[in-house]
């Protein structure tokens, strides 16, 4: 009997054993295929210190790369160097932005991401064209090294953040000459003549983006019209943004707290980001202008070239609150403060196909209900639970504004509930680079992770 309870534990422990060894393996392999692949990531991310936050800085693309790269290092393909330029103004700027005498010369830095991931940041000649020039051959330069640095991975992958600065065939040249694959995310393209000036250098940039776009290994694209217009049929990735769970977990209390206020007849409008025509200010103020009603409030928040219009109107109308630049912390009081939030991007005057407008992410999420234009895929895709804004006229938004502010509260909130879950089932930035670390690893690497 003792002999028989001797035998049946060998054997167990035997078969935990080998189970164990199997998951060893298992894991083994894993690492050993994550290992495989060497990534190297080029754009415009600086390090986590307001200090780097100079004139040229923009806080949705810092965002953008920030959370991409640390959601590609959570999925195993962590970018072993960032490549980037110090967002300096160009000299010839200096009067036009106000600001104090800019360094002809701009010295490379060394720093990292996070506090974890190495960041280059290359040296260049502060004067439009040289600026971009030398930007790109700094950058195709450390592309070189780190190609040497990393000849023995068995597969290096080349990812660049849009391909303006540095221009695009520097980078894409590198790749190929270390025999990396080449994969881009295409962010913003501009159009001469509608989001930039219609000059020689921009319509250069653009012919160049034609060409060049299709010959990446891998593409994710921030709209549709990106993949339409530029990919001839070729697959791609649409990769807008995402929410990170930082934002999941502030934006959690806004709801019950929208629409709090000291009179419940007020019908607060929140509009936050850049003052541009792009951005629709000059449409949302003569929209308000209209509005006849007192219990109508508009509050803007941010800064641009527009300033001292919203300024004026609000000078004007005391209903109108201009709020300025807010810090994060505040403009999300103010999104609570609010009935709707306001997205008006234009579309129809201006050519802004080849853009999506991050905030609409954070809108989104923030729990309070949103009116949008049918920018890039918004109508095809969050059409469902956004008030939409599909003639854009002044006319149109009074109309569309008095009929929201006619629903029942319920109603209002528990649409922008939906958005929110929708939100955080499918647009967290962990969901999206998920997306992203597959793609890399199956269409461009045509690689298959071990069972």
């Amino acid at each position: 009997m003792l002999n028989s309870v001797d035998t049946t534990t060998d054997v167990a422990v035997q078969e935990s054993g080998a189970k164990s060894r199997v998951r060893a393996e298992h894991a083994l392999a894993h690492s050993a295929f994550r290992e495989s692949i060497a990534l190297v990531f080029v754009g415009s991310v600086v390090p986590d210190d307001p200090r780097w936050n100079g004139p040229s800085f923009n806080a949705a693309a810092q965002m953008f790369q920030r959370e991409l790269l640390l959601g590609l290092e959570r999925e195993g393909l962590p970018a072993s160097l960032v490549v980037a330029s110090r967002p300096v103004p160009s000299r010839r700027h200096t009067k036009l932005l106000g600001v104090d005498a800019l360094p002809l010369f701009v010295r490379g830095h060394n720093a990292t991401i996070a506090d974890k991931l190495p960041l280059r940041l290359v040296p260049f000649i502060n004067v439009t064209p040289l600026k971009q020039l030398t930007i790109g051959f700094a950058s195709a330069f450390e592309l070189l090294r780190w190609g040497w640095r990393h000849r023995a991975a068995r597969h290096r992958v080349v990812h660049i953040y849009n391909l303006s600065v540095p221009p695009g065939a520097f980078i894409f040249l590198a790749a190929r000459l270390i025999r990396a694959k080449a994969v881009v995310s295409l962010c913003d393209i501009e159009v001469p003549g509608e989001t930039v000036p219609d000059g020689a250098y921009w319509k250069w940039d653009q012919r160049l983006q034609r060409r060049l776009i299709p010959r990446f290994d891998g593409h994710t694209v921030a709209s549709q019209a990106i993949a339409d217009d530029f990919l001839r049929g070729r697959g791609s990735l649409r990769l807008e943004g995402g929410v990170s769970a930082e934002l999941l977990e502030q934006t959690a209390n806004l709801v019950p707290t929208a629409g709090a206020r000291r009179d419940s007849r007020e019908f607060v409008i929140v509009a936050a980001g850049q003052l541009s025509e792009l951005n629709g200010i000059p449409l949302l103020l003569e929209a308000f202008s209209r509005l006849g009603d007192d219990r109508f409030r508009l509050r803007i928040a941010g800064a641009g070239a527009l300033e001292p219009e919203v300024r004026a109107a609000a000078a004007r109308d005391p209903r109108i609150e201009f709020l300025g630049r807010l810090p994060f912390d505040r403009l999300l009081e103010t999104y609570a403060s609010a009935d709707v939030l306001l997205n008006l991007r234009i579309t129809r005057s201006l050519n802004t196909k080849y853009f999506f407008p991050s905030k609409m992410m954070e809108y989104l999420v923030s729990g309070i209900p949103v009116i949008s234009t049918c920018t890039g895929h918004v109508e095809e895709e969050f059409g469902a639970f956004t008030f939409l804004l599909r003639e854009e006229t002044p006319e149109a938004l009074v109309e569309l504004l008095e009929r929201i502010a006619a629903l029942e509260p319920a109603d209002r909130r528990a649409q922008a509930a939906r958005a929110r879950a929708y939100m955080a089932a499918n647009k967290t930035w962990q969901a999206q680079t998920q997306k992203l670390a597959a793609y890399i690893r199956n269409n461009v690497l045509h690689l298959t992770e071990p069972h």
